[in-house]
Order: structure tokens, then sequence, then C-alpha cells
């Protein structure tokens, strides 16, 4: 069975790397997941998120960017494909401040935690050195690029730092592979869904970055990442998640990951980390069995929960000090960042 949460960490900004020259960006993986969901069934979609480096660019700038998936053809002026939240630490909005169907650096700035199938965009500034660390959320659609068992890396997609409204794509080395939900335990080609709970009432927050693995340690890539409810934003037909969150708004702290269906370890970690990467707390489970919402257990090795999912609780903290180390990091609204 689980061991129960351990918490550390005081809030802090994500070290960057070394500056490179202006017009050399490149990009330094940091947390890429090994699998996405096939987004051909809008009931079916889940956000997605990682965390990258971006150097290389003009020290102090203002650039314009989305984020989505791209292949290994998406080169240049290619801008990928997908749906993207727009991220922002410390912003008015949350850290989560939008979503759009319709990506344009020519289009409005995102925000306001509103839905839109409008032109948009969103905005980071380069530090002093010209270096950006942060991460990018997506929502993978039915775009080809998606289709099943596709090796897909994240994309961003940034104009010149001085308010043009045409860009250069940039993508992680790491990929992620793209499966459909499916009931078949044990399956390679085929997904699940587990929606997360917290095990107790202090430990709820909005917009913190959920990372699940397949091991106690929280070493190589995660299975899954994105991030918790409610980020303010009001989904539509996205009736999979929506169930395992609590609605169309999301309930606090709610998050969904998908893992395959051949995971034979199961989940074993899951953590939680601020908008700038900082470790906030993370739970562990020695055998991959999870205590049940509603009671009971679940069982995540070679899962064929499919879509409909199941729902675990991940315990709270140990030390009532933690809780409020951990809640304090996040007012107003309990958001990180």
């Amino acid at each position: 069975m689980f061991n129960r949460v351990i918490a550390r960490g005081v809030l802090g900004i994500a070290a960057v790397f070394m500056a490179r020259p202006a017009t050399a960006q490149t990009v330094t993986d940091i947390f890429v997941p090994q699998v996405g969901v096939n987004g051909a069934t809008t009931a079916n979609r889940l956000p997605l998120a990682a965390r990258i480096s971006l150097g290389g660019l003009t020290a102090n700038a203002t650039y314009r960017y989305f984020s989505g998936g791209a292949i290994a053809s998406d080169t240049g002026t290619s801008n990928g494909a997908g749906n993207y939240y727009g991220v922002t630490p410390g912003g008015t909005d949350g850290v989560i401040d939008g979503f759009t169907s319709n990506r344009s650096l020519g289009g409005s700035l995102l925000g306001g935690n509103e839905n839109t199938s409008s032109s948009r965009y969103s905005e980071f500034t380069a530090d002093a050195s010209g270096n950006f660390t942060g991460w990018l959320a997506i929502e993978p659609t039915g775009n080809s690029r998606f289709n099943d068992g596709n090796t897909v890396s994240f994309a961003i997609f940034i104009n010149n730092g001085a308010g043009g409204t045409s860009g250069t794509i940039y993508k992680t080395t790491k990929t992620f592979v793209s499966r459909s939900p499916g009931t078949t335990a044990g399956s390679a080609t085929q997904v699940s869904f587990i929606g997360l709970k917290a095990g107790n009432p202090n430990f709820q927050v909005d917009e913190a970055f959920v990372l699940a693995w397949d091991n106690t340690a929280g070493t190589g890539d995660p299975i899954y990442s994105t991030f918790t409810e409610n980020d303010g934003i009001t989904t539509s037909g996205r009736t999979a998640y929506e169930a395992l969150v609590g609605g169309t708004t999301g309930a606090t702290g709610r998050a969904v990951v998908a893992i395959p269906n051949n995971t034979a370890n199961g989940i074993r970690r899951i953590e939680y980390r601020d908008a700038f990467g900082t470790l906030l707390a993370f739970a562990t489970s020695t055998d991959g069995v999870w205590n049940k919402d509603g009671g009971g257990t679940v069982d995540t090795k070679n899962p064929g929960f499919g879509s409909a999912g199941q729902i675990i609780l991940v315990p709270e903290p140990a030390t009532a000090g933690m809780i409020a180390l951990f809640t304090a990091a996040l007012m107003p609204r309990r958001r990180v960042g």
C-alpha cells in the first residue's frame, strides 16, 4: 500500500542554464511526459504539461508565444498543432490564465481565464541573461500529429521579442507517445485515466503542476504531467475529464493523469510542483496500489480503466506544519506562483 506524503522545499525560482548568443535559441528539456492522449474524440481530451528552458534570447525582452505539439517535420515557421493553455506565474488571472483553440502571434493576449476559439497568444519575459524557464500546457486534438503511436515533441512558437507577429518553432528533444484510452488491461497501445483527489481537505490547491511516475524515486521521465483544478476556466465537451475532476469548472485540487495500460509498476509517485518548478510535496506507493475515493483501493498496475477511469486519494503531507507551508505559498485562491 501507499506511504504517506513527504513535503519539502521553500518557494523559489528555478535556475536557468548559461546564456547563449542571442541568435542561437536552444531548448533544454526539464520535464517531458512519456505519454499523451489522442484528442480525436473531444470527450476524451486531457490537458498535458511539460517544463522547459529556452536560451539565447534577447535579455529582458518580452516575447509572444504559444505552445503545441510537433513532429519531426515541423521546423522553422511550422507551428505544430493542438490547443493550448496560457501559463503565467504570478499572473492576475492565476497561473493558468486562459485556453484557446486558435493560436496566433497576431491575435490578442490570452487572459481572463477565457475559453475561446479566437486568435490568442501569451507572453513571457527573458531574464537578464537571455533565458526563460517555464511550463507549457497543451491539449492534444484530432490533428494527425496526435494519431495513435506517433511520437510528439512539446513545442513553443515565439516571435522576435519586439512585437513581431511571425515566429519560429522550438521543440523538446524528448517526445511523448500519443495513445487512445481503452479497457484492455496490459495493452501496449491504450491508456487509462486516473483522477487524483486530495485525501485531506487541507491538502487542496488550485493550479499546481502534477507529475506521475512509475517509480518511488521520481527518476527518468514522468509518465504523465498536468495541473490541478480549479484553473478558473470552464470546460465544454470534455466529459471524461469533467467526470473525474467534479464538473466543468473542476473542484479544487483535482487532476487527471493518463497512464499506459501496460505500465507494469503502476503509479508509484505523485509530485506537486509550483509555477516555478519547486517541489512542494510528493506521495509514494510501494506497489502501485492507492486508496480509492469512496472506499476500497485501486491497483494502477497494467490498468484497464479506459476513459471512465478511477479516482484515487492522494494522502496529505505528514505534518500540520508542512500543510501550513504548502497552503501559505498558494494564497490568494491557493494558487501557485
